[in-house]
């Protein structure tokens, strides 16, 4: 008989218990990471929250971050943006996702914040249908999921994909082992909002992998009626081109780590080893309600293991993080201003 078979069975067994009695996972965590995605089946499955509630996974099988969580919690996966995030809206205000991916932002916040309006942008076909799928699990009816990409232009635009099933860009440069490309269709925030009907304040998730410049682009319009409260990731510096956009609507710039927000005057990746903070509050709020903020969510953070979080990497994972870093930087236009050689 073959050994993988049982090994498999064993693992199957495994993660059907820890569904069942999710108190065991703290114990059973370390075999647990040592079991297959493929292994839960096509099932729905729980994470944890820190609030005691669960979130429903329809993609535990199909992608590893939402492995991850299955065995770790939702606090695993970048826990002070998360809260950073859960201050700045409320019930009746809009929530945009742009580059939702499986949606844990759109899912954890719903949940959270009921009566939220939370719209959902994934242009990558397989991450849309997962998407899709976590806010049926969760019957949250009020998540639209739009198969767009946010960019400067509406039409369409050739999707990089990544082996990560965490990575995909309209940067043809933005991950150096392209797995395939795929068609999508773009459109303009400006463009997208002209549409439809939103309720309350407006906040933004912006992780669009390297196309940041071309999507504040398309964002001026609303940047300067709405000045909504933004969480950019930024995984390279941001250039000067976007900087100056942001500064003329009346924004400003605060990474989001665990030692508060305080104002930075540029974008760029925030590196405190073993620790990287990608993540960056961008918002035109007087800095003393920016301050008051993090004191709600303080406590909380301090008592955050960033070492059991996605914040932390070991040595090889850092490197990597660096040389990709440098590498990016080589492909930013000689014209200066942060703008890829090629967007599409």
């Amino acid at each position: 008989m073959n050994p993988n078979f049982f090994k498999r069975q064993i693992g199957k067994a495994l993660l059907t218990f820890c569904d069942c009695f999710p108190r065991a996972k703290a114990s059973l965590r370390k075999f647990g990471l040592r079991t297959r995605k493929e292994w839960i089946g096509a099932g729905v499955v729980r994470a944890q929250m820190p609030d005691g509630k669960s979130l429903k996974l329809a993609s535990a099988s199909q992608n590893y971050l939402s492995f991850e969580l299955f065995w770790r919690g939702t606090e695993y996966y970048e826990p002070i943006t998360t809260l950073v995030l859960q201050e700045l809206v409320r019930p009746g205000d809009t929530f945009l996702d742009a580059g939702a991916n499986i949606g844990f932002y759109s899912l954890v916040l719903s949940i959270s914040q009921p009566g939220l309006q939370v719209i959902a942008f994934e242009p990558n076909p397989k991450a849309h249908e997962l998407l899709k799928a976590n806010a049926a699990a969760n019957q949250l009816w009020q998540i639209v999921c739009a198969p767009l990409a946010l960019s400067d232009t509406t039409g369409t635009a050739r999707l990089h994909l990544s082996a990560s099933d965490m990575s995909a860009s309209l940067r043809r440069d933005f991950d150096f082992h392209p797995t395939d490309t795929v068609e999508v269709r773009t459109t303009t925030l400006d463009n997208y909002l002209l549409h439809a009907q939103t309720q309350g304040r407006l906040a933004i998730k912006v992780d669009v992998e390297g196309h940041e410049a071309a999507f504040f682009r398309g964002a001026r319009r609303t940047l300067a009626s709405r000045q909504p409260d933004i969480v950019a990731e930024v995984a390279v510096d941001y250039g000067e081109e976007t900087v100056s956009l942001l500064r003329e609507a009346g924004y400003r710039f605060y990474p989001i780590t665990d030692r508060g927000l305080f104002e930075s005057r540029t974008l760029t990746p925030l590196v405190r080893e073993p620790f990287v903070f990608l993540n960056y509050l961008l918002t035109c709020r007087p800095a003393g309600e920016v301050a008051a903020l993090f004191d709600e969510i303080r406590e909380r953070v301090e008592r955050i293991d960033l070492k059991q979080t996605s914040k932390y990497l070991d040595p090889a994972s850092l490197i990597e993080f660096k040389a990709r870093e440098a590498r990016a930087c080589l492909f930013m236009s000689p014209r200066g201003g942060g703008e890829p050689l090629c967007l599409k």
